[in-house]
């Protein structure tokens, strides 16, 4: 390599350093703001978890499996576009042991974002929304960053919603994409003790 070439490449290195310091900088302050909005845990749980109004879950979200890998419901329009999007900021434990974003967390997310789109829809109208099957396809390696993630839904079958979902990296790479369909049952009243 001349010398040229190299002070490029040294100068697109620094360059890049000083491009993710920003970014780990603006993340430092997206934390911070988290942080205070998580001290008022009264926030309506459809606020937080994108279900239906009046839906108490049977598990609170804050000790779901959502909650613990990170999920963050960012927008939904369900009825509208048929769309909902959420996003995962990736951290260490959600990592296998080659450094990679474990496919479980894609498919989860995917699960998630359907089940919770369908039963947006169905709970309201006396139905239940359940995770039928999951079809998750991993594209390209993630270690760190975003996942962002949009579901959009495919059918709305009356026992039957079907939904393909995207999950991108901060570069809008296609990192997976899952295929989930959610049984819509009629729900049960409460068995009495």
């Amino acid at each position: 390599m001349s010398d040229p070439e190299l002070r490029r490449y040294q100068q697109e290195i620094q360059d890049r350093a000083a491009e993710l310091r920003a970014i780990a900088a603006e993340m430092d302050v997206n934390v911070g703001r988290v942080v205070e909005h998580s001290r008022d845990l009264r926030m309506k749980a459809s606020e937080i978890t994108a279900m239906p109004e009046g839906f108490t879950p049977v598990v609170p979200f804050e000790e779901c499996f959502d909650a613990q890998y990170g999920l963050e419901i960012v927008s939904e329009d369900v009825e509208g576009e048929g769309l909902l999007r959420g996003r995962v900021p990736v951290r260490d434990f959600l990592l296998t042991e080659h450094g990679l974003v474990h496919g479980g967390v894609f498919a989860s997310v995917a699960e998630a974002l359907a089940s919770r789109g369908t039963a947006l829809c169905v709970i309201p109208k006396g139905f239940a929304a359940m995770g039928q099957a999951n079809d998750t396809n991993i594209l390209e390696l993630v270690s760190s960053g975003v996942i962002h993630v949009e579901a959009r839904v495919v059918s709305r079958a009356e026992d039957m919603w079907l939904w393909a979902v995207d999950a991108r990296d901060g570069a809008g790479r296609l990192c997976a994409f899952s295929r989930v369909s959610v049984a819509v049952r009629p729900m049960r009243p409460h068995a009495v003790s």
